[in-house]
Parts: structure tokens; sequence; C-alpha cells
């Protein structure tokens, strides 16, 4: 009798694990296939931060106009990556949030990793915080919820 369930699982086994070099292969096709589309949202981003710099002077503190770095750095990711959302696909963030409270999303997701890898997850409150010894620091915030995974 076999191991695997069906014809499906089996060559999947054998396509994943076969050795390093599948794996090594693996990752390099998808890096290969996402190169362009993150050069191409770096490109998007990047007009924009330009553009939205554009209408800014610069000057030194002698007054002396001074050319625009218009580098893209890590940190402008988030600021234009989020400023495309609202202004391309009028996405609000904070109206999209309602519909997800933090008690639910924590639930939900709680719920789906005991599904998959079979954890059961135990809040400890705050009157059992003492059980862990006085030099433990279980929060850092009143708000803060602590569990045991």
């Amino acid at each position: 009798m076999s191991r695997f369930p069906n014809y499906a699982v089996f060559k999947l086994e054998m396509m994943m694990t076969d050795s390093t070099d599948s794996v090594n292969a693996f990752i390099s096709d998808i890096k290969e296939r996402l190169i362009p589309i993150a050069r191409f949202e770096l490109d998007a981003l990047s007009k924009l931060k330009h553009a939205s710099l554009g209408s800014m002077n610069t000057t030194d503190a002698a007054g002396n106009e001074v050319e625009k770095i218009t580098r893209f750095h890590t940190w402008d990711f988030s600021f234009y990556k989020n400023l495309t959302k609202s202004r391309d696909h009028s996405f609000n963030e904070k109206k999209f949030s309602e519909y997800f409270s933090q008690e639910r999303s924590l639930a939900g997701m709680m719920s789906t990793f005991s599904r998959l890898f079979g954890l059961q997850f135990i809040e400890i409150t705050s009157d059992q915080f003492s059980e862990f010894g006085p030099e433990h620091a279980m929060t850092w915030h009143p708000e803060v919820r602590v569990f045991s995974v």
C-alpha cells in the first residue's frame, strides 16, 4: 500500500524534495519571473516620487537652489505604495480595517494555524504573569495580550 493518497501528492513531493538543486532551480525560476514585475512597480513608484518632489523648491542653508535627490530609498516604498493605493485605486485602509476587527482577525488567524499546523493557542491572563517570575516582563502595555502556543 502506497503512503501517497494519490498521484498528485506523490508527484508534488517528488518535485519539491528531489534535491537541493531542484529547490534552487524553482527559486531561481520564480525570481526570474518576478524581477520584471518588481522593476515595473518600482519604476512607477519612482516616477510618483519624482513627480511629487518636482513641485518642491529645495535650497541649502545659504539659500542656493540645490538639485533634488530623487533616488528611491527603502523607506520610500511604504509611503508611495500607500499613496498609489489611495490615489489610483480609491483604497482607504481605515475604512477597510473596519471590516476586520483585531479580535476577529486574531481568532481567524489562530484558527487557521491550529488547523494547518495542529497548534493550540492559550491566552495567558495578567493574573497568571507572576507564574513566570518577577524578572520576566510579559507585556509593555496593558492592552497587549499574551498567548502560549
